[in-house]
């Protein structure tokens, strides 16, 4: 399968990547590819609006993102590797799970994201080639998975305990 020539897409931009973009870091570099920076991509980035994951995800060599429960699922059901740079609450726990699945490198914590540090975990997982092919089993055995039958059961069988 092709993958795209992009080496960058931004997505649906949120505050905390306004934050990113502003902050004295080393990873300040990255503000040139951020609209919400008001600076325009370069040719090797596409920067665009909100745009479905189920779409956009397995359409990429590899997904960086900040492993929120919803976004992890995405990219799993993708099935492609992914860098987690997790951030707050629950990130720090799914970000590990899809390592221990074998689904990407170690996760990048947002308080020691580095430019150099996130171009590692991007090149490790684009050119590992067992995290592709875990994230390919991954997804085909999620696609199996009936997800809503064992919660509506168990919450059946919690109402009838009432």
């Amino acid at each position: 399968m092709d993958r795209p020539r992009c080496s960058l897409v931004l997505v649906a931009v949120r505050p905390w990547m306004q934050t990113l973009c502003s902050t004295p870091r080393t990873v300040r570099g990255f503000a040139r590819y951020c609209k919400a920076c008001r600076v325009s991509p370069g040719p090797d980035a596409i920067s665009i609006g909100a745009v479905p994951h189920e779409w956009l995800f397995p359409q990429m060599a590899a997904v960086v993102h900040h492993a929120g429960a919803g976004t992890a699922a995405a990219g799993l059901r993708a099935g492609v590797p992914t860098v987690s740079v997790p951030i707050y609450t629950d990130q720090p726990f799914w970000a590990a799970r899809i390592t221990s699945l074998g689904g990407g490198p170690q996760p990048v914590p947002y308080k020691e994201l580095t430019t150099e540090r996130l171009a590692d975990a991007i090149t490790q997982a684009t050119t590992t080639p067992a995290y592709a092919a875990r994230e390919r089993q991954l997804a085909a055995m999620l696609a199996t998975e009936d997800g809503t039958t064992p919660v509506a059961t168990a919450l059946r069988a919690a109402a009838k305990q009432m």
